[in-house]
């Protein structure tokens, strides 16, 4: 059989080159199908996976010194800018912020000074065993064998700036942030609620959404940003099905059980300090 010459092509003339089509590619047409045909699959290849595979990542505020704000960090984060809140694990900044309190926790951690390498050396469960053998420098803080030692409270809450993707997240308050935390918790604290019978009662913490913005701080040291919480939504009114308050109190006993865990390795004593305005 006689080849079929190409058609000749004049010199500086381009010839349009077609793209490759599924049915080129796999022999047969194949239909574009949308997400919803994944939905048979979803989980697939996480059935193993359980809560205690999972790292609660950390909430916080971009201070001027953070690694997110450097661009030679490898946390950096474009765009981003002191005062915004960061979700460490998402490496997200955003300016807005509303969560769901879930569980309180109060503990001491020690931080290895930087100089030997910095990181988390202990977290401690009580005030007495934290202060054991520590020393108290000048500006207050507290120090053993050189490590600080950083009072942490810690709010762990689902972030619900975009109600249609509750993430679970973690936010420590140390040092002058200590009493943002006092002010939230005694507000927390003091919530009441009518149940059916008329009777008052004291709200669950997840009862309802808080929207959090960032407070500006400042002393003879330098300037930083605090927290600053405002009564917003219910939870109920948020999503009337139940499906968000189920998610906020399994969560709240996962914490409670020790099931899941905050990611602290996010944390870092510089930003620990960066948490006192220095």
């Amino acid at each position: 059989m006689a080849k079929t010459k190409a058609p000749a092509v004049k010199p500086g003339k381009s010839v349009a080159v077609r793209k490759p089509t599924n049915e080129d590619r796999f022999g047969t047409a194949v239909a574009i199908a949308d997400a919803s045909a994944l939905e048979a699959y979803s989980g697939a290849g996480m059935e193993n996976v359980d809560t205690r595979d999972i790292i609660i990542p950390r909430l916080g505020i971009l201070q001027a010194l953070s690694p997110q704000l450097q661009s030679k960090k490898p946390e950096y984060i474009k765009g981003a800018k002191a005062g915004d809140f960061v979700n460490t694990a998402l490496g997200k900044a955003s300016k807005e912020c509303r969560i769901i309190p879930c569980y309180y926790d109060k503990t001491w951690i020690e931080w290895r000074d930087r100089s030997d390498g910095g990181g988390i050396v202990a977290v401690y469960r009580s005030e007495d065993e934290a202060h054991d053998g520590i020393e108290q420098d000048e500006d207050g803080r507290w120090y053993r064998d050189g490590n600080l030692v950083s009072e942490t409270r810690t709010f762990y809450c689902i972030d619900v700036t975009d109600p249609s993707d509750p993430q679970k997240v973690f936010l420590p308050m140390s040092s002058s942030s200590l009493r943002d935390a006092r002010r939230w918790l005694t507000t927390l604290s003091a919530e009441k609620i009518t149940g059916k019978n008329g009777n008052r009662f004291v709200a669950p913490m997840f009862y309802r959404s808080w929207e959090v913005t960032p407070l500006e701080k400042s002393n003879d040291q330098g300037q930083w940003f605090g927290y600053s919480f405002a009564a917003s939504d219910t939870i109920l009114e948020i999503d009337p099905t139940g499906q968000l308050l189920q998610m906020a109190v399994d969560f709240k006993d996962q914490i409670q059980a020790g099931a899941v865990k905050a990611d602290q390795s996010a944390m870092s004593e510089t930003e620990a300090e960066l948490e006192e305005g220095v």
